[in-house]
């Protein structure tokens, strides 16, 4: 008999903890709301979040995700602020300028992951300083509003031409003397102190070269509007077939072929100069070097044809 009740009794143990067990809750994915965005600038912004449960499971990453499109995930661009319930402040950076963006606060456990509401912001735009995309000028005129240097005073070579364009009707173009050392220049002043940004079309013609300045295009800062005054090269096309960007060769070029080019020109400090680069909307890397010694009185922009043919179109100057 008492053998029968300790078995009755282990039965009755063993099934209130089945039905003990039955009854717990299985965890799931927590909830997570997404904090509104702030301190929107350029580059960065500011959200958040506030795991309010953790779905019976411990939030083991939480943060921001975000991108270009609706319903953004963990696969896309993230922030990683901590773990477990509560609020969480995020820090969104490297940012595009001028850029819709869509956001989600998120919160993982052993479920999977959570997200929050969606937000959308834009991050800011650049100021306009100038542009020129010489559509106001006549055609076979030098625009008045750059100064020419050097071949630049050749009126039969340099002039404002409805031959070809980037985009609209005209763009400017300038003749480096062929076989010799006597290139195309012109100045306008740049209007800004770093950072700035310029954006800049070119299209190098075909000619033969054999002067003793080899290049076609170049893009440049001057300390005054002359040949002879201290400079720093941003852009290069050289005889070589290829661009060179602050110096550094990077990708073959074709002549007869429109580029998009832009520059962002930043000092970190006052020894150095940070230069970053685009062509065609592909980024092609940044470059910190030392400052010049006249750096900071850099106060042209300048477009060059060294030898040839160059025409320029579509400039703009950002800050």
């Amino acid at each position: 008999m008492d053998k029968l009740l300790i078995k009755i009794f282990i039965v009755s143990i063993v099934s209130l903890a089945l039905v003990f067990c039955s009854c717990r809750k299985k965890p799931t994915v927590p909830s997570v709301t997404t904090t509104g965005v702030t301190s929107i600038t350029r580059t960065s912004a500011i959200s958040g979040g506030n795991v309010k449960d953790d779905g019976g499971s411990e939030v083991i990453a939480r943060g921001i995700c975000w991108g270009d499109s609706e319903n953004p995930t963990i696969s896309n661009s993230t922030t990683s602020d901590g773990v477990g319930v509560g609020t969480f402040t995020s820090n969104l950076t490297q940012l595009t300028v001028a850029t819709e963006y869509y956001i989600r606060a998120y919160a993982t456990n052993e479920v999977g992951t959570a997200y929050g509401e969606e937000l959308i912001f834009t991050t800011e735009d650049y100021e306009s300083v100038w542009t020129e995309n010489f559509e106001s000028y006549n055609v076979n005129t030098f625009p008045g509003t750059w100064i020419r240097d050097a071949n630049a005073y050749d009126a039969a070579h340099n002039f404002v031409t409805n031959s070809t364009a980037s985009e609209g009707t005209k763009s400017l173009s300038l003749f480096g003397l062929l076989g010799g050392c006597w290139g195309s220049l012109t100045y306008r002043s740049l209007e800004t102190t770093a950072p700035f940004i310029i954006e800049i079309d070119i299209k190098n013609g075909d000619e033969y070269l054999s002067g003793c300045h080899p290049r076609r295009a170049e893009v440049v800062l001057k300390k005054e509007p002359s040949w002879t005054s201290s400079g720093r090269y941003l852009i290069q096309f050289a005889n070589d077939g290829y661009m060179y960007l602050g110096g550094e060769k990077s990708d073959a070029y074709t002549t007869g072929t429109w580029y998009k080019l832009k520059i962002i020109y930043e000092r970190p400090t006052s020894g150095e100069v940070k230069l970053s680069f685009w062509k065609d909307g592909d980024f092609k890397g940044d470059f910190i070097m030392p400052a010049l010694a006249e750096e900071d009185l850099f106060t042209y922009f300048g477009l060059v044809a060294e030898e040839g043919t160059v025409w320029f179109d579509n400039i703009r100057v950002m800050r």
